[in-house]
């Protein structure tokens, strides 16, 4: 196969599959997350929100917003921490 940048590239299934189990376990561990703090999170780092919209949106003050997105950010950290160590996540 071809090289880009010194990395063999992936068969598109082989890539598609990791996608997928990727996206499964990002999803995991968004589950985990309280309600409040994985709305902002999805809406600001996946849907592409800014924070003073995710506001107004949900009926909270802006730094509740930023207060919310920092430590779901922190807990999803600590999640990937725990599975790059081996953890199980449930």
């Amino acid at each position: 196969m071809a090289e880009r940048s010194g990395e063999a590239l992936e068969h598109p299934s082989t890539r598609q599959s990791s996608d997928i189990e990727a996206r499964e376990i990002v999803l995991k561990i968004l589950e985990r997350l309280d309600f409040d703090r994985r709305a902002v999170i999805v809406m600001h780092d996946m849907e592409g929100f800014a924070a003073p919209e995710i506001a107004e949106e949900l009926g909270v003050p802006l730094n509740t917003v930023y207060s919310r997105l920092r430590t779901a950010r922190e807990e999803l950290k600590a999640a990937a921490r725990q599975l790059d160590e081996g953890k199980s996540l449930s």
